[in-house]
Order: structure tokens, then sequence, then C-alpha cells
């Protein structure tokens, strides 16, 4: 089984027609695709031609103000504004572009990337360089390095998914919480995010204070620990799975945050001493997690995709990660509006969802999806 691509959504409320979206889009990306021509074509096993386009918008009757505000998701709808790319078999496209009006509204602008190309911070390269184009700003290139290096797969459920917005003070608030004794450095916003969502998914499940493991990964980028270090611009897969474990009797008892937050930063250091030695396991080590029990955490808190995915005609009303159906998938990205906040999407079964709310919002008064009105 190949990884699943990467889908990202981005909802502009705009008075652009879709038809000038996607002439400004095929214009950009004719200037762009050539320096990351990786994503231009098809994987496959030989080298073939191939021929990209973009097709015309489709039109839909859905109301996007909705869209943008629910905290919850509403997964048919998303998963119909992003591109379908079959990645099972070979050959396969390596990126798909989908843009939809909503007539009166604004557009959806939906891709869909192969995971074997390149990686989440890989994206946002293309991201940042297309925008660039977009608006014009193209002087300075983007200068790139094209390799191979190996990543491994995940799998999992299908979820509900809600999305909260964090303060920037309910951030530093839960570092300061997360830290350790003797005036220890507080964890980064991170492992502090990633640590409190972990335990609150922990209780939401009803997970029994047991002597059994529970389990938290997330990837990490290899690119400036590796020896000799892999050049920042490197556009391809350069990550590492790291998988965290803890007895759930510790990460529920009181201070167990600060449990949480020291694995998780041991498993980093262990994760970066030697990076390749264990790469012929990776696989095995998610095929190893135990699914009731696991969080993953995806993306970072500074990641500044608002900013990144203005085209030229506007920040986007909302972003999200619409290929994150696994339970227990945690995605974090800097906030819309506040610097220092952080957007949280997460996708969990809905029987869970309102009580992981509860105790991921509740205790510090976070608000939760605080989008543009």
């Amino acid at each position: 089984m190949p990884l699943p691509p990467i889908q990202r959504l981005f909802l502009y409320l705009t008075e652009l027609p879709a038809a000038a979206v996607v002439d400004r889009f095929k214009a950009s990306l004719s200037l762009t695709l050539p320096r990351f021509y990786s994503l231009a074509g098809k994987l496959d096993y030989l080298p073939r031609s191939t021929t990209w386009s973009l097709p015309s918008p489709p039109t839909t009757g859905g109301d996007l103000r909705q869209l943008v505000d629910a905290a919850d998701h509403d997964v048919e709808m998303f998963m119909k504004l992003v591109p379908v790319t079959d990645v099972k078999e070979l050959p396969a496209p390596v990126f798909t572009l989908q843009v939809t009006e909503f007539p009166g509204q604004g557009v959806a602008v939906g891709f869909s990337v192969h995971h074997l190309a390149i990686d989440g911070k890989a994206v946002w390269q293309f991201i940042e360089a297309w925008t660039a184009e977009c608006q014009g700003l193209a002087g300075a290139a983007v200068q790139l390095r094209n390799e191979k290096l190996p990543i491994p797969r995940d799998d999992g459920l299908k979820a509900a998914r809600r999305t909260f917005t964090l303060s920037a003070a309910a951030v530093e608030a839960l570092r300061a919480e997360g830290a350790g004794g003797g005036g220890a450095a507080p964890p980064t916003a991170f492992v502090a995010l990633a640590a409190h969502g972990w335990i609150s998914a922990l209780k939401a499940k009803l997970v029994p204070a047991d002597e059994q493991d529970a389990a938290l990964c997330f990837f990490l980028d290899l690119r400036p620990h590796l020896d000799p270090p892999v050049p920042a611009n490197f556009f391809g897969n350069c990550q590492k799975p790291c998988a965290v474990y803890a007895k759930a009797a510790d990460l529920l008892a009181a201070g167990g945050l600060k449990v949480a937050v020291a694995a998780i930063e041991k498993e980093i250091a262990a994760c970066l001493k030697d990076p390749l030695v264990d790469s012929k396991s990776w696989l095995e080590k998610l095929f190893k997690l135990p699914r009731p029990r696991r969080v993953g955490v995806q993306a970072w808190p500074d990641l500044r995709v608002y900013e990144t995915a203005d085209f030229g005609f506007g920040r986007p009303a909302r972003v999200e990660l619409v290929s994150m159906n696994h339970d227990g998938d945690v995605v974090l990205v800097a906030a819309r509006e506040e610097e220092g906040g952080v957007q949280a999407s997460v996708a969990l079964s809905a029987v869970y969802m309102d009580a992981f709310a509860a105790l991921f919002v509740a205790p510090r008064e976070w608000d939760p999806l605080a989008f543009e009105k």
C-alpha cells in the first residue's frame, strides 16, 4: 500500500470569478512548475511523456460561509472540493488541482500531491513559489535540490473532524505547565500541544489508567540533522517517523502533561542522534502503534498557511488538511488572526469528539474555531 496523497483545501471569500482564478493559475503554474518539475508529470516505473492541464472550474450550490465558519468539518463536502487521486497503482499523477466556484460567494481551491514525491515541508516550498508568481513577486526565485530519500506510510480509520483556534496566551500557559522543575526551559509549542492533545484524546476515549502503553507519533524534518546536512531547499521527502510510548497510568495521572512532554523530548533527541541508523524499521515502527491508544500529530504550529496561500486575491478564509482521515490525527498550523495563536484540527470518532473538545479547550478557556466573520 502506498502513502495516501497530501490533500489541502483553501476556501476564499472573494468576488473574483472562478474562471479568472483558473486563468491566473494557468499562467502562474506555467512559470512555477518548470522549477518543480517532479510535480508536472506522473510517477511511473519507467520514464514516459506526460501532459499537464487545468480543467474548467465546476460550480456548486453549497454555502461557502458555512464551510468557513463551522468548527465541525463537513467531511463529505470537503472531499468533493479536492481532486481524487488514485495512488494505488502506477503511473499516478503527482500533482492535481481543482477550483470550485461558489457563485456569488467565492472559490475553493483544492489540490492533491503524491506523497512519494514530496513531504509536507516541500509542499509549502512549492506553494510559496507559486503564490509569488501569482503576486508578481517571483524575482527571488527558489533554487531547489531534487533527490531521492525514503519515507514510510501511515494508515488508519476515517473519523469526524473539528477545528479549534488556540490563543497565544493559552499556548504559552500550556508550555509553562509542561515545563520540568529546576528552572528548565519550557517545551516548544509543538511539544506542549502534542502532549496535551495526546492526553486529551486518551481521556476522551476513556482509556483505562493501566500499565499498557499509549503512543504518540509524528514526523521530524531531517534536512538539518543529516551528516552532511541536506540543504534547506531540498525538494522531496526528508522526514523520519518518531513514535513515543508511555504507560497510560503515568499519562493520565496528576502531572501527566510533564510526563508526556519529557517522553516526547527524549524521543526527539533519540531520533536525531543517528537519524538513519534505524531506517529499515521505520515501517515496522508505524505498524506496531496501538491504534486505540494512538495520536498522530502533523505539521507544526508556526506553519503560516494563511500568509503563504495568498494567490493575489487575498488570504484564504480557511485552510484545512483534507487527508487527515485517521482516528487520533491532530494537525497544527499558525492561526489566521493572532500572532502566536495556533489552529488545531482534530480527527476523532464522533462518539468521543465532544468529550475531547471539553478536555482540550475548556480548562484554559480556549475559544473554538475563530475564523474571521
